[in-house]
């Protein structure tokens, strides 16, 4: 169950990258959900697509420097089927959850310009645990790792409410795996505490393609 592990690394950063990339400057907490279409075909098989959901918030420390966290939570469940020499092909049924925290810091060069590029450095940390089911059988496995995050990109204000924002985050190994996503999005102040996001992410090493939105409260 191993690809699957590193596979949920992906979901964990979907909330981390655009929604949380755009809005400098701006102390909001909010929720997301994503929906991705995975890239292998095994996964497809198992679940697809797969749903996630996160908790996340920014907090400006300074005109340039934003702290930023957020908890990311993804599931997969289905059917895997295998096969051995003896009695060929079997179903197994698995059940996996992936959780991720993480906390960063977020330091943009231009905060008064229309476009405000930024760079950003932090931490993650990652629990998944799995069920397998197979003949009356239960078998339960759970991993953590932790790892460090960078990314850059810029915001782009198009007016006081409306502004898009695009990124490259690095994931450094976890689970054997380091990955770069790349991720754009659109944010509008609906009213001066109300935020909507929607964002697009695509992930390198696995190949997958992301959709999420999101809503959150300034104060």
């Amino acid at each position: 169950m191993n690809k699957t592990f590193k596979f949920l690394i992906f979901f964990a950063f979907i909330t981390i990258l655009p929604a949380e990339a755009g809005i400098f400057g701006k102390r909001y907490i909010g929720f997301s959900v994503g929906h991705t279409i995975v890239g292998d075909e095994e996964l497809q098989n198992i679940d697809d697509p797969i749903l996630s959901y996160g908790l996340g918030g920014r907090f400006p420390v300074s005109p340039n420097l934003d702290l930023m966290g957020s908890v990311t939570q993804s599931k997969i469940s289905g059917d895997m089927y295998l096969y051995n020499q003896w009695g060929g092909y079997y179903s197994v049924s698995m059940k996996t959850t992936g959780t991720i925290i993480s906390g960063s810091f977020q330091y943009h060069f231009l905060p008064e310009e229309k476009v405000n590029p930024f760079i950003g450095l932090g931490l993650a940390w990652s629990k998944v645990e799995t069920e397998t089911s197979f003949g009356g059988y239960t078998y339960s496995e759970t991993d953590n790792d932790a790892g460090a995050l960078l990314g850059a990109g810029a915001e782009i204000s198009l007016d006081d409410t409306i502004s898009l924002n695009f990124g490259i985050l690095y994931q450094t190994e976890m689970y054997d795996k380091e990955d770069f996503i790349l991720g754009g999005g659109f944010n509008l102040w609906a009213t001066p505490q109300l935020l909507l996001t929607i964002a697009g992410q695509y992930s390198f090493e696995f190949e997958n393609k992301s959709i999420s939105a999101g809503i959150s409260i300034g104060f």
